[in-house]
């Protein structure tokens, strides 16, 4: 079982089998109309049988409308003596084909894996480009 305190006042219990060693946590909130964001300033784990403790230092929004406009980040863990992991940035381009048809409309998500883990599902929902995302025969 894990004791997660967040943000000064949520305290929840969280019931999980052997996790191993947690090196990193993944946030996310939905996206909920009307919703402008939350902003997250930290995040601690306990677990209850080792009273082990893990904190994440978060400082940021959870927000499609500030920052860089994500409502899922990862965080690594800040242990004593440990040279924190960094976080990485990724711009993925989507090369969308020039056959009719070849343009959609529709929500796209994307999970990439790597070594230590994936991302988990994200949205693809900001668009370095001007125009409409995923249209035929551009990038």
């Amino acid at each position: 079982a894990l004791t997660v305190l967040s943000s000064w006042w949520y305290l929840l219990q969280v019931e999980t089998g052997d996790l191993g060693d947690v090196y990193k946590i993944r946030v996310s909130c939905d996206e909920v109309p009307g919703f402008e964001g939350w902003h997250l300033k930290s995040f601690h784990l306990e677990e209850l049988q080792t009273k082990q403790n893990l904190n994440f230092d978060c400082k940021c929004w959870l927000s499609l409308n500030r920052e860089d406009k994500e409502l899922v980040k990862e965080f690594p863990a800040v242990i004593e003596d440990q040279k924190t992991l960094p976080v990485y940035k990724y711009v993925v381009s989507v090369h969308i084909g020039d056959r009719w048809g070849a343009e959609t409309f529709a929500n796209v998500y994307i999970t990439l894996y790597g070594k230590r883990g994936d991302t988990g599902v994200r949205k693809l929902h900001t668009s370095l480009t001007k125009g409409r995302k995923f249209q035929r025969n551009k990038v």
